[in-house]
């Protein structure tokens, strides 16, 4: 039978110089762990906006999220700095869909503990398989990601543009491997329950 991975004491502040929390972890635990557990802690934001940790740092080092506490040399007593970071509150969360040229996909929306957001995308004439979206960036405004094309390092760069005049629209771009666009398409975005709006 395996052994448990040893439990570290952790000391967190913030860059005042005041301690945000205290946190028991194990000493596999990744940074993105630590974020997490940080969330019940941060102070509130302001109207309309909302509080994430940007980074860990251990001195000048900043403690990624995929590196484990036993790989950054963490012990008990050890104290990381978390720097915050205030954005504008995500509020379209849920399944939408929107109708290219040729395809029918589905794109769920949803809200992570670390106060980023995730997007999953269905195609839906083959239903929920989905593609995980990277490089989300988003605002009260906007939400931009892309899905990679296999291993070619060709990739499909996605923008919802929340505040169209109309409605919500979206906009497609396929990049090849150098990043430059070789196709667009733009669409409606509906929610999942609705019927499709040709353009």
């Amino acid at each position: 039978m395996a052994s448990e991975a040893p439990k570290i004491d952790l000391e967190i502040f913030l860059p005042s110089g005041s301690q945000l929390a205290k946190l028991c972890v194990s000493s596999s635990s990744k940074g993105g762990d630590v974020v997490d557990a940080l969330v019940q802690f941060l102070p509130p934001a302001a109207p309309g906006f909302q509080t994430c940790v940007s980074k860990l740092l251990l001195g000048a080092d900043v403690f990624e999220k995929e590196q484990t506490v036993e790989q950054v040399g963490l012990v008990s007593g050890s104290v990381l700095l978390a720097v915050l970071e205030e954005f504008p509150e995500f509020q379209h969360f849920g399944n939408f869909k929107c109708w290219w040229s040729d395809v029918q996909e589905v794109f769920e929306i949803k809200s992570e503990a670390s106060g980023t957001v995730s997007v999953l995308i269905h195609d839906f004439d083959i239903g929920m398989r989905p593609a995980i979206a990277t490089n989300v960036e988003f605002s009260d405004s906007f939400l931009k990601f892309r899905t990679a094309h296999r291993n070619n390092g060709c990739y499909t760069q996605y923008k919802i543009q929340w505040d169209h005049e109309v409605r919500p629209a979206m906009y497609l771009s396929d990049c090849d491997g150098a990043g430059e666009v070789y196709n667009t398409e733009w669409g409606w975005v509906v929610p999942y329950e609705e019927d499709y709006l040709p353009h």
